[in-house]
Parts: structure tokens; C-alpha cells; sequence
């Protein structure tokens, strides 16, 4: 009863109807958000949409990480009055910027019929070629972080750190080729021209260790997958860079959404926020 690992518990945390805003916010005990007003259960005629309120439209993990960053030092930097500055960052994000009273932005509404997941299509190889490419990255990640942790000295230390910036290099090019940027093949040709460096470096440097035939052997492959993912990228270069579709391939709510949320509002056995 009092425990939110429930799934019941858990979805409305992550949705996007207005009822499941700001609720659930216990990670261990619910009994918190019953005593502070923010404990909601889960409806089943109204079911929970989930995602954010306004689609990020964007794979980029640095875009979803900075985004708000950026509305909120954007409203300090433009509001004239001290005291709406320090409200940007006291009053949640619903709050209108300026106003006073305070007023909140509408949540829009929208149903798991009416809403419209960000999803630009990709080729499936290249699905497999970033699956792929992610697990060599998550591997090279795992064993830099490891390297880091026992580095004695400033070469085997600027190697890991180097593995550590190659990861999150990758994840900024996957992020690119999902949303399929026009720049993103150029980036993911750099990306790989850096990853073949760095396999080199850390083969050559663990050449007296493992063995020279093992070193000659591995930097043998790892060319092989360097040159075969060149060929994927090339190949696949006019799909990854073609126009994305605002009416298919970006988020948005469809014009009945209002509509349809009513309706099913007003099947809910209890009343809910509409926005």
C-alpha cells in the first residue's frame, strides 16, 4: 500500500496527463506523497500517456540534457524585475514566466491515441551498425573507467580519459544520425577515423603484454570493422541526411486530442485535472 515500486505506482510518475503531473515523487515509501498531496493512482479509463509535455524532437543526449538549462537561464537573463528573476529559478517550470499573479502554462492535452511519438525513420542496417557500435563503445567505456581507477601514470590516466571522451563522442553521433542531421555521417566519419587512432594506441601500448602476433591480430580486426563501417555509412549516406517529416516523424498531439481526453475524462470514475 505504502510502497510505489508498484508498477501502478510507478506509471503515473512518468506521465505526461495532466493528473500524473508533479505526483509520485517517492522513490521508496509513497507514504511521503500522501502526507504532501502529491500521491496519485493510476486510471485506468484514463491511461497513462507518457513522455514530456512538449516533445524535445531529438535524440541528442546533450539537446535533452540542456534544454531546460538553457529556458531557464534564457528567462533570467530577459526578465527586467530582480524578483522574476529569482522566481525563474524558485517556481517550477509550469510557471509563466513574468506574470504576477502567477499564472501556469496549460498542459496540453493528448491520449495514447492522439499523440505522436518523435520517431524518424532509419534504415535497419543502420539500426544494427549503431546497436553494434553502442556495446564496442559500452566495452570501451567499462575498460577505461576500469583503466582510470588503477592508473599509475599520465599516459595509461590520458588514455582512459580519452576512451571516456571517444564514449560520449559516440553517443553525441548516434544522438546525430537518429535525428538525422545533415552533418551527422561527416561527425560519424570522424568519430571512427578517432576510434581507429585510439584502438592503435591502446593495441600498441598492450603489445608487450598480450604478445605482438595477439596485437598484430586485433589491430587487424578492428581495421576490418573500421573499414566495413565506413562502407555501412557511406552506403546509407543520402538516408541518414534526408529532410525529416513534421507530419510523421516529429512529436505532436493531433488536432482531436482535446477531444478525445475529454472523453475519456469523463468515463473516469473520479475527477481529474484536465489542465
Amino acid at each position: 500500500m505504502f510502497l510505489p515500486s508498484r508498477r501502478t505506482l510507478s506509471r503515473p510518475r512518468a506521465g505526461r496527463n495532466a493528473y500524473c503531473i508533479d505526483k509520485n515523487y517517492g522513490g521508496t515509501l509513497s507514504v511521503f506523497d500522501r502526507m504532501f498531496g502529491t500521491f496519485q493512482r493510476e486510471v485506468d479509463e484514463v491511461p497513462v500517456v507518457y513522455g514530456l509535455t512538449h516533445s524535445l524532437n531529438t535524440f541528442s543526449p546533450l539537446e535533452g540534457n540542456i534544454a531546460n538549462w538553457r529556458h531557464i537561464l534564457y528567462n533570467t537573463w530577459t526578465l527586467p524585475n530582480l524578483k522574476h528573476k529569482f522566481f525563474v529559478w524558485y517556481k517550477g517550470p509550469g510557471w509563466v514566466a513574468g506574470t504576477e499573479p502567477h499564472e501556469e502554462w496549460p498542459i496540453p492535452p493528448c491520449t495514447r491515441s492522439t499523440a505522436i511519438k518523435y520517431h524518424p525513420k532509419m534504415p535497419g542496417m543502420m539500426q544494427v551498425y549503431m546497436l553494434a557500435h553502442f556495446f564496442a563503445m559500452l566495452a570501451i567505456q567499462t575498460m577505461a573507467i576500469d583503466a582510470l581507477k588503477a592508473a599509475t601514470d599520465c599516459s595509461t590516466f590520458n588514455m582512459a580519459l580519452l576512451g571516456l571522451v571517444l564514449s560520449f563522442a559516440s553517443l553525441l553521433s548516434f544522438g546525430f544520425m537518429s535525428d538525422r542531421r545533415v552533418w551527422c555521417v561527416a561527425f560519424e566519419a570522424v568519430r571512427l577515423v578517432a576510434v581507429a587512432a585510439f584502438t592503435r594506441s591502446v593495441l600498441a601500448a598492450a603489445g608487450p603484454a598480450a604478445g605482438d602476433a595477439v596485437a598484430a591480430y586485433g589491430q587487424a580486426a578492428a581495421d576490418a570493422v573500421i573499414a566495413l563501417s565506413v562502407l555501412v555509412l557511406v552506403a546509407h549516406h543520402r538516408q541518414l541526411t534526408a529532410p525529416i517529416d513534421p507530419r510523421t516523424e516529429l512529436g505532436h498531439d493531433l488536432p482531436n486530442a482535446a477531444a478525445e481526453q475529454a472523453r475519456e475524462l469523463a468515463a473516469a470514475p473520479v475527477p481529474l485535472k484536465a489542465e
